[in-house]
C-alpha cells in the first residue's frame, strides 16, 4: 500500500528555514550597516580634507609674499599645525582614527594658485622647487655691474638672508656658477690677518683660524654644502682704486680652500647706486649708504695691497683703506661658496624668514 505524498513542512523544517532566512537578513543588514558606516566615515574624511584645503588657502593668503617665490609649493599638515591654522584633532583620520599625513600641493596655474589635497606625505624632496642658483636669478634685488656681469645682490637691505649652520648668512651673488655667502655677524671682532705681518694668505694665521677652528664648528650637514673653491689672491698697489680696478686685479686663481673673505670689489658692487665707480678710498655717502654690506666696523678683506709685504685692504665705514696684517683690532666675517646642487626648501630670504637649505 503506497504512502500518501507528504504535503507542507514539518516544524523542524520550518524552524530551519526561519533560521536560514534570519541569518541571511542579519548578514545583509550587517553589510548594509557596515557600508553605511564606511560611507559616513568617508564623507567625514572628505569633509575634513575640504576643511584642511580651506585652511591651506587661508595660509596661502597670509603668506602670499613667500608663496610668490614658488611655482609649486608642498604644504604639509604639520606646517599648518605648527603655524596655528589647524589643531591636532583636525588631522585625526575618521576612517581609522590614525593621524593623517597628507600634503596640500599648491600650484601656480594661469596666475592663480590651485590647492589640491593628496594622501601622500610631503616628502622633503618634494619641497624643492628651485635650486639656490635659480632663486638668486629670479630675485628683484640683483644687478650685473662688474666687467664679467656676475650676479650680485645690491641695495640697503635685499632679501638675501639664508640659514646656514643655524646662523644667519647672506648671499653675495653668483660667481663661476657658484653662490657665495658671507656670515651676517662677525666671527671675531679683533683678530690679526697674519700675526707674522706678511700679506701672504696661504701662510696667514687668519687662513688657518678660519679653515681649521672656524670650519670645525660648522655642523656636518652644512659642511656638505660647502664647495672647495679657487680664490683670487692677486694684489693691487696703487693709492687710488675704483671697484672695477680692484676687481680687474683679481684674475689669478692662487689658492684653493673652503673658507675665505670678501674681496674689496664685493663691497664696491653691493651698492644700488650705479654711479660709484670712483675712488673707493673717498666714496661719498650715496655710495656706501645704499649698500647692504655697509657697517661701522673695520673688516678684513681677502686682498693684499702690494705697496709693501704686509699691507691688506680693509673695509672701513664704507671706504676701502689699508692696514698692516698684524693689526689686532679688525673684524672678520667668514665667506664661502656653496655647491651647485644646493636647494632652497622654504623661506623668502628676509631676515625673519631666511632661506632654508638642503641637498
Amino acid at each position: 500500500m503506497n504512502k500518501k505524498n507528504k504535503k507542507g513542512f514539518d516544524l523542524t523544517e520550518i524552524v530551519g528555514i526561519i533560521v536560514i532566512f534570519g541569518a541571511i537578513i542579519l548578514f545583509l543588514f550587517w553589510n548594509v550597516n557596515k557600508t553605511n558606516q564606511e560611507r559616513k566615515k568617508e564623507e567625514k574624511y572628505e569633509s575634513k580634507r575640504d576643511y584642511l584645503t580651506e585652511q591651506a588657502i587661508t595660509w596661502g593668503k597670509d603668506n602670499a609674499e613667500e608663496l610668490a617665490y614658488y611655482n609649486t609649493y608642498y604644504l604639509s599638515l604639520n606646517e599648518l599645525k605648527e603655524n596655528g591654522y589647524i589643531k591636532e584633532d583636525d588631522i585625526a583620520d575618521p576612517r581609522d582614527n590614525s593621524t593623517m599625513t597628507g600634503c596640500i600641493t599648491i600650484r601656480l596655474n594661469n596666475e592663480k594658485y590651485e590647492y589640491t589635497y593628496v594622501e601622500e606625505s610631503c616628502h622633503e624632496n618634494q619641497m624643492i622647487t628651485t635650486s639656490i642658483l635659480e632663486k638668486v636669478n629670479l630675485s628683484n634685488h640683483i644687478s650685473k655691474l662688474d666687467p664679467d656681469e656676475n650676479i650680485r645682490y645690491v641695495g640697503k637691505n635685499p632679501d638675501n638672508y639664508v640659514n646656514f649652520n643655524n646662523e644667519l648668512w647672506r648671499i653675495v651673488g653668483i660667481f663661476n656658477g657658484k653662490v657665495k655667502i658671507v656670515r651676517d655677524d662677525y666671527y671675531n671682532e679683533k683678530i690679526p690677518w697674519n700675526d707674522t705681518n706678511i700679506n701672504d694668505w696661504k701662510e696667514s694665521s687668519l687662513n688657518k683660524e678660519l679653515n681649521e677652528n672656524f670650519y670645525s664648528q660648522i655642523d656636518s650637514t652644512s659642511k656638505s654644502y660647502i664647495a672647495e673653491s679657487s680664490w683670487n689672491l692677486e694684489g693691487y698697489n696703487e693709492t687710488e682704486f675704483t671697484r672695477e680696478e680692484l676687481y680687474e686685479s683679481l684674475k689669478e686663481d692662487s689658492w684653493k680652500g673652503m673658507i675665505g673673505l670678501l674681496y674689496p670689489s664685493d663691497y664696491g658692487y653691493a651698492t644700488s647706486n650705479e654711479n660709484c665707480n670712483t675712488d673707493m678710498n673717498h666714496w661719498n655717502e650715496e655710495c656706501y649708504q645704499n649698500s647692504w654690506l655697509y657697517s661701522e666696523s673695520s673688516e678684513w678683506t681677502m686682498t693684499s695691497n702690494n705697496s709693501n709685504t704686509h699691507n691688506i685692504f680693509v673695509y672701513n665705514k664704507g671706504l676701502i683703506t689699508t692696514a698692516s696684517s698684524e693689526n689686532k683690532n679688525i673684524s672678520v666675517r667668514p665667506t664661502l661658496y656653496l655647491k651647485e646642487n644646493v636647494k632652497i626648501t622654504k623661506g623668502n630670504g628676509t631676515k625673519s624668514n631666511p632661506y632654508d637649505l638642503m641637498m
